[in-house]
Parts: C-alpha cells; sequence; structure tokens
C-alpha cells in the first residue's frame, strides 16, 4: 500500500510548486514536516523546477559612458534567463550588496542561492554576511573556467552584440540604452526554453507597441478573481513542464557535446600534476603554460566530478580547487624544474701566453681570464657560480 504522507506530498510535486504556509495549517503534521524540505526534495540532478531558485551573477566591462560608468552587473535567473543589468561604477563588494538587494531581493523576491565566480567582491565576508541575513544559499565556480558560470557569460556576448548595433553617437552613451535592450532580450523566446524569460518569470505575455499596431490586444473580461487564478496557473503548469522538458534536453546535448571533445583522463588521490600558470603578464605567446610548482592531488571528485583539490608537494597548506582541464599530469620518471638538485661548479680560467720584447729581449708573459658563457650543459640543473 502506498504511503499516504508520500502521497499528499506527490500531489504537489506533480503540480510543480510547493503550497502556501497557509495551506499547511490544513494538512497532517508529517506532511508538513517534508514540506519544509521542499527544496531538498525537489533538487534532482541540477534540474531546476521554478524561477528564482538560483540567479548567476557576474561583471562585464564596456567602454567609458557618458556618465563615466563602465562596469555592468549582470544578474540571470537561471531556470527562466530573465536577466537584470545594472551599470555601476565600480565592482567592489558594496556596490554587489546594495544592487543585488535594490534591485533583485526588493523587486522579485529573495532567490533560494547566487552563484557566482571565485572574484573578491563575491566571495567577501559582506557578501557572506548578507546572504547569511537572507538565508540565501552561495554557490561559486572553479577558478579560470567561466563555463562554470555559464549563464552569465552567454549573456555577456548576447548583451555585446546588441548594443554593437547601436549608432557610433549612442554606443558612448550606451548605459541610456540598457533598459530598452533588456526589454527585448526578455520579452524574445529564448531558444532553450522555447517562451520568453519575461513569461516564464511573471507569468504573463508583456504589451508590446507592436501588440496595439496589429491589434492583438484584447479587452478585459469580466469574471471572478479565483477563474483568472485557476487560468493562470494551469498556463504557468503548462509553461513550466514545457520549458523544463527543453531545457533537459538541451543540457542533454550539451553534456554529449562536451563529453566528445574532453580527452583528459581523470586523476586519483596523491598523483602529482601540474598546474595552468595564468600569472604570466603578457600575450603568452611563447610563454610557459604550465607552472614549474609540482602539486599533489589531495581530493579527488566522486563520480566522474571535474573539481579537484591540489595543493603544493612541499607547502601542503595551500590547497586549492581548480578545474580538471587546468591540471596536467605529471609522467612518471619525469623531473620537474624545482626538483632538480642546485650544482654548485667553480668558475674556469684560461691561462694565455704573450711575447714582449723587454729590454731587448723575449719575455713570455702568462696571464689569466675567467672563462664566460662555457657551462656544461650535460648537468641539466641550475649552474651557480
Amino acid at each position: 500500500m502506498a504511503d499516504p504522507v508520500v502521497g499528499e506530498v506527490r500531489k504537489f510535486w506533480q503540480q510543480g510548486q510547493c503550497p502556501e504556509p497557509r495551506v499547511w495549517r490544513q494538512l497532517p503534521k508529517t506532511v508538513v514536516m517534508l514540506l519544509r524540505q521542499w527544496n531538498r526534495l525537489t533538487e534532482q540532478e541540477g534540474l531546476l523546477y521554478r524561477p528564482n531558485e538560483i540567479v548567476a551573477i557576474d561583471f562585464t566591462i564596456l567602454e567609458p559612458s557618458h556618465s563615466g560608468q563602465e562596469n555592468v552587473m549582470v544578474m540571470t535567473d537561471v531556470f527562466s534567463k530573465f536577466t537584470v543589468a545594472v551599470p555601476t561604477r565600480d565592482q567592489q563588494a558594496e556596490t554587489v550588496a546594495r544592487v543585488l538587494v535594490n534591485e533583485w531581493f526588493f523587486k522579485f523576491g529573495v532567490p533560494g542561492r547566487i552563484h557566482s565566480d571565485q572574484g573578491r567582491n563575491f566571495e567577501s565576508q559582506l557578501i557572506l554576511q548578507l546572504c547569511s541575513l537572507y538565508q540565501v544559499g552561495k554557490s561559486r565556480s572553479t577558478p579560470y573556467h567561466p563555463a562554470g558560470n555559464g549563464q552569465c557569460e552567454r549573456f555577456n556576448r548576447t548583451l555585446h552584440n546588441l548594443l554593437r548595433t547601436l549608432t557610433p553617437e549612442r554606443k558612448t552613451d550606451w548605459a541610456s540604452c540598457l533598459a530598452q535592450v533588456l526589454f527585448c532580450y526578455n520579452t524574445t523566446p529564448h531558444q532553450t526554453t522555447g517562451e520568453s524569460p519575461y513569461f516564464l518569470m511573471f507569468g504573463q505575455v508583456p504589451r508590446l507597441p507592436i501588440d496595439f499596431l496589429l491589434g492583438r490586444v484584447h479587452e478585459p473580461v469580466a469574471g471572478r478573481v479565483h477563474q483568472w487564478v485557476e487560468e493562470h496557473q494551469a498556463r504557468l503548469k503548462v509553461a513550466f513542464e514545457g520549458a523544463r522538458g527543453r531545457l533537459q534536453v538541451a543540457a542533454t546535448r550539451r553534456k554529449e557535446e562536451h563529453d566528445r571533445w574532453v580527452k583528459e583522463l581523470p586523476l586519483y588521490e596523491g598523483q602529482l600534476v601540474y598546474l595552468r600558470d595564468h600569472g604570466v603578464r603578457g600575450r603568452h605567446k611563447i610563454q610557459d603554460l604550465w607552472s614549474s610548482t609540482v602539486y599533489r592531488v589531495v581530493r579527488a571528485p566522486q563520480a566522474g566530478g571535474p573539481v579537484y583539490t591540489v595543493a603544493p608537494v612541499h607547502d601542503h597548506e595551500k590547497v586549492r580547487h581548480v578545474h580538471r582541464s587546468l591540471l596536467k599530469p605529471r609522467a612518471q620518471g619525469e623531473v620537474a624544474p624545482c626538483d632538480l638538485p642546485e650544482i654548485r661548479v667553480e668558475p674556469q680560467v684560461e691561462v694565455t701566453m704573450e711575447e714582449e720584447q723587454v729590454d731587448g729581449d723575449l719575455a713570455y708573459i702568462m696571464s689569466e681570464h675567467p672563462v664566460v658563457g662555457r657551462e656544461n650543459m650535460e648537468l641539466g640543473g641550475p649552474v651557480v657560480v
């Protein structure tokens, strides 16, 4: 016999939304206990089920506008793709907190989780305290791996392409055009979900100027409130189910495309590796791709995950969490430059003899000169003179 408690929760599961707290008073205590864990129960394979579950944030830098602003803070709802972009003068943690609260929390509600890269402004103590105050989860991508925050990265490219269509005179005043560009993006059906971000976020289709020109604006029909609510929920249910299905198909397609080109073998704990060197300045045309420091894999991910925990062989306290694409396994028997012993050799001296006439007699004068540029190439290690 099926558990009646699970059956009651499954009914809400099929509706795709957790009941409001006022409905909880009419339910058994055992059902309420499960509903309090709704967020954990609905997390399955990373697939989202409703808007405002995860908001991804990032910064993009444009040319300075007339107002002196060149930074744009991007906030994207991962499920609906609804995006808000706010021009800022800097990327400080105080700016991030102010924009999050004023432009998202107070307008669309507090999200379940905020996702960002590992920038200092996003990982500061101020942001952590803000998330603790509003009971918001915080996740981060691995360093030097933009695909970990792909939602914002993809919108940044779209935003750049849209602003590139402005006339040369208006490109220097892009901040005043940002609202129009965002409205066009949010009201256009998204390729992944099949619906516009605006509709998935708010549950209604916005009225556009072209609708008035084409006469597609219908007069409001008188009716009861509960009738409109029922129709509204029915439309949202169909839209959310379709969006979830298309999101799952798109996620599967991206994974297959990614796995097709992935050739890195998994690493095991204790294995010695090199780390991709991102600290070299310049154009990196002829610089070494990998740092000379040897790292050891401290913790390998479970189930073939991409994030590894590594630490230098000679300094176990400097632990880092990096993506697999930034690690190169060290070949067996390979000697790293940092492992080579320091070789000290004595400077070589060359003795020469010259003939000179001294008081009519032939004399031989001997002299010693240090040899410059003659290193023993077979030693292989650094030579200290």
